[in-house]
């Protein structure tokens, strides 16, 4: 009958960590690989204590799976009874003895359930036949502390495990779910929806602000060309600067550029201080001549009467 059971494996056991069965050390156990009852081990000279059962042969590692083949002392009458009920199926289950060499608390490490510390790397101390296990493994760890192998069962003090460290991202995480009006216990789906929703939303904002931005560039140019601050062939430029540098500065630019003056508006008295209403003909330049004569041809007349004496022809 097939005595091949399973020794360990890596999943989370009923109290709260694991083992990582690629991190068990068997070079040790192989030099001695003992099989005893409940962790028991003889420490007396007592004729009753209870002996090793036997051993443990051709211990491997298949994929996640610690397993090996007992073999019974069969000259040893109470082993011969545990064999016994182990071929009746009445034992069917094997602990790991482990000494931990080095837990940690690696978020990548830690499965659903888990509570405790993962023991990454350990020494195997020995195996025993068991009446009741942690889960598929009744795990006993050696606690350095008191020198004494722990049998994982009610009552027994496992503080020498470490317990795991929240990841220190998790308190940002919280502000980030209360940030997007989410409750702590939000999911990752819920929250990427609602950064989803926030960036259509800012999406949506900026095409409004920009379209805002662009009418008010227009009619900031179009102002200046109605003022005579610019000229009509001078709008594309001035739109392509507004998208440039924004409304405020391109508002500055506009407002400092002064307004084209006409020679009429020297005689009006409109050009501004310095100037007045009783300008003369020899006080125009050639240009301003002929811009007067365009404009205003009653005050061209009149300028060039008081200087001449006479009304000149004009078409």
């Amino acid at each position: 009958m097939s005595r091949t059971v399973r020794i360990l494996n890596s999943k989370v056991n009923r109290y709260g960590f694991r083992v990582l069965t690629s991190g068990v050390k068997l070079d040790q156990f192989k030099r001695n690989p003992i099989l005893l009852f409940m962790h028991n081990r003889p420490m007396s000279n007592r004729e009753d204590q209870i002996l090793p059962l036997g051993t443990v042969e051709n211990v491997r590692l298949e994929g996640d799976d610690l397993i090996g083949d007992l073999n019974f002392d069969m000259d040893d009458p109470f082993a011969a009874r545990i064999a016994n009920k182990w071929d009746k199926g009445i034992l069917k289950m094997v602990s790991a003895g482990l000494d931990p060499v080095r837990f940690c608390d690696d978020p990548a490490m830690l499965l659903d359930g888990q509570v405790l510390s993962t023991l990454a790397e350990s020494i195997l101390d020995e195996v025993s036949v068991v009446d009741r296990g942690g889960l598929d493994d009744a795990i006993a760890l050696y606690n350095s502390k008191t020198k004494e192998f722990i049998t994982l069962q009610e009552g027994v003090d496992l503080s020498f495990i470490p317990p795991i460290t929240k990841p220190k991202n998790e308190k940002k995480m919280k502000k980030i779910l209360l940030a997007l009006n989410l409750g702590e216990g939000a999911t990752e789906e819920q929250a990427v929806a609602a950064i989803v929703a926030l960036q259509s939303e800012h999406q949506t904002l900026q095409t409004t602000l920009k379209a805002e931005s662009e009418k008010a560039i227009i009619l900031a140019v179009d102002t200046a060309v109605r003022d005579k601050r610019i000229k009509d062939d001078q709008k594309a430029h001035f739109v392509e600067l507004g998208a440039k540098v924004g409304i405020e500065l391109l508002n500055k630019t506009l407002t400092n550029i002064e307004p084209a003056v006409k020679p009429s508006d020297f005689i009006n008295g409109k050009a501004g201080v310095g100037l007045s209403a009783d300008k003369k003909w020899a006080d125009l330049t050639s240009e301003e001549r002929v811009q007067l004569r365009a404009d205003d041809k009653a005050g061209y007349v009149k300028l060039f009467k008081a200087e001449y004496g006479y009304e000149p022809q004009i078409d």
